[in-house]
């Protein structure tokens, strides 16, 4: 989640709730006093009027003040002096107003005066500074309750983001280290090498070194969220150094990447593109598997051709659509796939050091 944005229905509920909650203790008070049911009905509907419009006006001040604030920033709408100041002054200027309308209407003689306290009618020009002190109390407590209500809206959204990305991201890497570190992946791996070791020996150290690697990578990358694009194609190298070797020219790879700094992609997102593209295509040396990692105005395509095969192993499926999900967490983006009858195509744009910043991906642990 990269903006936050004011919870205006919930403000808008729970600021209904209490003028309501307002007008009828008004309401049941009325009982203990005598007066005509216009001064009742004045009575509720001006509290419900008051409460509500103090609550809409400080949500139009949210609004102008924190225009889609940042989340990291959590405590922008508190202890804002600018904010607090301006409320108060607006909500002293709405209480006078509905004092100098129950005036009128009084002397109209549309509701009666019994409405007023007599205590407050001796008060005399002092009833100003009663009513901005009512008023600032008023607001104070409008104030507060919207923050609260919007400091437990973010916690709730932070709690889950933070909760579905350590989800997604321990199921991938798991999933990961399933596929990757299973027994017959070793099983396979050590027939290579045995094989090598003996007619090849120095071919077998090379396969040795990109094994050794790969393995590190895998056990020590998992707790990572993103890494640098560097780091992810030393991982594919080392992948397919191996991968070169156990199929010879049946397998082409070609990585075309014009500055290997440019930013930060997902832990493991495009080695299981390139582990995809060689399990389910057929890869003989009269019809190679060509692979190709380029990158394109900010983005990483991972392209190879289409030669499917008539029988497939059984697969899971979770592997991009983890990948999918766990992009768009991190950067609010979508992993584009494109496949037509030539080629399949998946492309995942680089993320910025500002990724690196927010919180859901520095509250990560796995």
């Amino acid at each position: 989640m990269k903006d936050y944005e004011i919870p205006v229905h919930n403000i808008l509920k729970y600021s209904f709730v209490f003028a309501l909650t307002v007008s009828l203790i008004s309401f049941l008070g009325s009982f203990m006093q005598e007066e005509i049911w216009s001064s009742v009905i004045y009575r509720v509907i001006s509290n419900f009027l008051l409460f509500y419009s103090f609550s809409l006006l400080n949500l139009c001040l949210l609004k102008g003040f924190y225009n889609k604030s940042p989340l990291r920033d959590s405590y922008v709408s508190i202890n804002n002096k600018q904010h607090f100041l301006c409320g108060v002054i607006c909500t002293t200027a709405i209480f006078f107003g509905f004092h100098f309308l129950y005036a009128y209407l009084v002397d109209k003689g549309f509701i009666s005066a019994v409405f007023v306290r007599e205590e407050m009618a001796r008060l005399g020009n002092w009833i100003y500074l009663f009513f901005f002190i009512a008023s600032t109390v008023i607001y104070t407590m409008t104030y507060f309750l919207h923050n609260f209500i919007i400091l437990q809206d973010m916690k709730v959204k932070v709690d889950l983001e933070n909760s579905h990305l350590r989800t997604v991201n321990a199921e991938t890497v798991n999933q990961l280290l399933r596929q990757q570190i299973q027994p017959h992946f070793l099983f396979n791996a050590l027939n290579v090498l045995k094989s090598l070791i003996r007619k090849y020996p120095d071919t077998a150290e090379e396969y040795l070194i990109s094994l050794s690697d790969f393995l590190r990578a895998s056990v020590t990358q998992n707790k990572k969220v993103l890494v640098p694009l560097a780091e992810e194609l030393k991982i594919c190298h080392d992948y397919m150094e191996m991968q070169k070797i156990r199929f010879g020219n049946a397998l082409r790879y070609e990585v075309n990447i014009t500055d290997k700094e440019a930013g930060y992609l997902p832990v493991f997102s495009l080695q299981p593109l390139l582990e995809n593209a060689i399990k389910h295509n057929e890869l003989t040396a009269v019809s190679p598997l060509h692979i190709q990692i380029s990158d394109t105005g900010g983005w990483v395509e991972v392209k190879n051709n289409l030669q499917p095969k008539r029988s497939l192993s059984e697969s899971t499926g979770n592997g991009l659509s983890n990948l999918s999900e766990r992009y768009r967490i991190l950067s609010g983006d979508t992993v584009q796939i494109i496949e037509n009858r030539e080629e399949f195509i998946v492309k995942i744009k680089l993320l910025d050091a500002e990724n690196l910043l927010s919180p859901t991906i520095e509250t990560v642990e796995l």
